[in-house]
Order: C-alpha cells, then structure tokens, then sequence
C-alpha cells in the first residue's frame, strides 16, 4: 500500500511498550504479542501497521464479522511483498496458463493457496468482492487448497 491509500488513520498511536513481557497485549488481529511497541486504535492493540490496515480496512468495508470467525482471527505472514513481486502475472504467457475462462467481458482464474489453513482465510477470500471494484465471485475450494476468481 502506498501513502496515499486512504486505510491509514490519523487517530492511531504507536506507544512504545515498556511492560513487562507477561503483560504484553494481544494483537487484535493476529494474537501476537505486541512486544516492540504498540499501535493503538479505538481502545485496540496491534503488533503491527499491517494488522492495524487489514483491521481498518475490514472496518470501513463493513466486513467486521471476520472477526467472530475467532478470537485471532487474523494470520501473521512473514516476509515483505516489493512492489513489483507479481508482475510476472500480467506477462502473457503466464497469462495463458493461468487463465481458465476469458471473454470480451470476463475472465476466470483459479489459484493454488498452499497455506490457507483455516476458516477465516476462506470467509475473507470469498468476501474480496466488497474490497475490489470490477473483482466478482470468488469461491474456496479448500480440501484442495485452491481460489478461483472471476474479474472484470
């Protein structure tokens, strides 16, 4: 996400957190321990700006529910994305093998999701259509660890 992105609050705090580690809180999204420091927004505890964003960015979409799928609902991933790390999708021989439908007006594809792991990567999965404009259906297939989408 960019600076401009509009999921950045300016009511969030990040406090440094000097307690000890038995009285560390829990993220709200992911239940990891916030230990370095703390972002805090509306009485909620973040490990990080990223589950901070993901909070925010469920909340302004009304998808809120994701977090009675449980009590951490949320999954640290580790690592960065760079801006450029999925180009090679729109190159057009991958294209072609990612493709399964396509005409003038959609196009179908279906990926393999090796680490989805629970039900709530399924209920955010199949909700991106509140999230992205021109993204249709999006189904889970999760016995075999896939997601097709549909897009504009």
């Amino acid at each position: 996400m960019s600076a401009e992105t509009p999921y950045f609050s300016a009511a969030v705090a990040q406090v440094p957190d000097s307690r000890p580690a038995a009285v560390h809180p829990r993220c709200f999204h992911c239940g990891t321990l916030c230990r370095a420091g703390v972002f805090e927004h509306n009485d909620k505890a973040f490990c990080c700006r990223g589950c901070l964003t993901v909070f925010e960015i469920l909340t302004e979409n009304g998808l809120t529910d994701f977090y009675k799928l449980s009590d951490t609902a949320g999954v640290r991933i580790n690592g960065d994305a760079t801006k450029d790390q999925f180009k090679f999708l729109d190159e057009p021989a991958v294209r072609e093998r990612l493709v399964d439908f396509a005409d003038a007006k959609l196009t179908r594809v279906t990926f393999q999701i090796p680490t989805i792991h629970c039900i709530a990567c399924v209920w955010l999965l199949e909700n991106l259509f509140r999230l992205m404009p021109g993204l249709g259906q999006s189904q889970v297939n999760f016995p075999r660890k896939e997601v097709a989408l549909s897009f504009d």
